[in-house]
């Protein structure tokens, strides 16, 4: 009887959605699916051009990478000191 009087106190009474009504709703609005697929494909098409797209940085990095000097000098484990 006490968890009868809890449960009245409960005030949120969700819905659940099942799989058969979210397949009965798809089927009834294919005009979805077709807004899914045309933002796939311009989503694909916008990372395909920020792939080719370069920045100003980079075009200066191929240019003059061959003039980059710098060696760094690494330790190996033999010649560091503990």
């Amino acid at each position: 009887m006490l968890d009868d009087e809890r449960m009245k106190e409960c005030t949120f009474k969700p819905q659940m959605v099942t799989t058969v009504s979210l397949k009965a709703s798809t089927r009834k609005e294919p005009e979805k699916s077709k807004r899914y697929e045309e933002l796939y494909a311009l989503a694909k098409t916008q990372q395909h051009k920020d792939k080719t797209d370069k920045s100003k940085e980079d075009y200066e990095y191929e240019k003059n990478k061959g003039e980059l000097t710098f060696q760094p000098k690494l330790l190996t484990k033999a010649h560091h000191s503990s």
